[in-house]
């Protein structure tokens, strides 16, 4: 991914030699002290709710599926009896044993496909494959109830805490171990309600674009690569860090994703929008950003964009 390509010694001190952070001293005080110590949790949970905020308040604002949508078709498709059709997930059955047992089934169930995949099922994907079916079910439908009423119920706050459980799945391979709660910790959904409440006076109804969750042009050279907002022309990371500094690695994300996108979404400026206190700092594209592309390049493991 673009996090683990810029944590490499090598491409840091690049990035650092050709654009040092802006030295700026945001100060303010935090707004939104944490309740819950599950920090990196809370932070994934928080990126779904202000998304799902935004596109409350501008049903204009361009989505894309959801990294936990994908996590379950992961988990579908190695937990067994489902198969990887052209790009979707489709459920299977009666899949014969041996090799030229599964292609004859594959050529008379999919006459038409140009790609099929069946996994070799995996166990522990396999016991928790339908109840993150339904958990993701259950999500979904709370959602779509916070954009049509607004009503940021526990419910809502309790479903972007299960997304970003299964975003675990995708972005690491591997089952979380908290992946399916039966229910979440009153101090989890406390910590979003006032992180949500601090968010709605800084993010207004966007002017003319807002995307959620993009990804980028050239995000196949770096293994993938998305980021949390595009508002009016800004690229927005979102921190619910403590701390209010602007350090270099916000900065070098923040370029990553810009040469990515390679001028699709006229982004015109970089943010970090600081949850915990409500501020959002912002600085110009900087000048020597076609450098980026080829620095990437040199460092990535794969060969070039596909």
């Amino acid at each position: 991914s673009l996090k683990s390509l810029l944590e490499k010694k090598e491409v840091k001190a690049k990035f650092t030699e050709l654009f040092p952070v802006p030295k700026v001293k945001p100060e303010d005080k935090i707004r939104a002290e944490p309740c819950s110590k599950n920090y990196g949790m809370i932070g994934t949970a928080f990126d779904y709710a202000l998304r799902f905020y935004i596109k409350h308040v501008f049903r204009g604002a361009i989505t894309s599926k959801l990294v936990a949508q994908t996590a379950v078709d992961k988990i579908l498709y190695f937990g067994g009896n489902h198969a990887r059709i052209d790009g979707r997930i489709v459920p299977i059955d009666n899949l014969p044993k041996g090799k030229q047992g599964i292609d004859d089934y594959v050529k008379n169930k999919f006459p038409t496909a140009r790609y099929v995949g069946i996994a070799k099922p995996s166990d522990e994907f396999r016991d928790i494959a339908e109840p993150a079916k339904k958990t993701l079910s259950v999500a979904l439908d709370a959602i779509e109830k916070f954009y049509a009423t607004g009503d940021a119920n526990n419910l809502f706050f309790k479903s972007c805490m299960s997304l970003a459980r299964l975003d675990v799945v995708l972005r690491t391979g591997k089952i979380y171990n908290g992946t399916i709660v039966p229910d979440e910790s009153i101090d989890d959904i406390l910590d979003l309600r006032n992180l949500l409440n601090v968010a709605k006076e800084y993010f207004v109804q966007p002017k003319y674009t807002a995307l959620l969750n993009p990804t980028f042009a050239y995000s196949g050279m770096v293994g993938g690569a998305d980021a949390d907002l595009i508002i009016d022309g800004t690229l927005i990371d979102i921190k619910t860090t403590k701390s209010l500094k602007f350090e270099q690695s916000m900065y070098n994300q923040l370029l990553g994703y810009y040469a990515l996108d390679a001028g699709e979404n006229n982004i015109d400026m970089l943010g970090i929008y600081f949850a915990r206190h409500g501020v959002c700092h912002t600085v110009p594209i900087p000048d020597g950003t076609e450098k980026i592309i080829p620095l990437l390049e040199e460092y990535s493991d794969e060969s070039g964009p596909h």
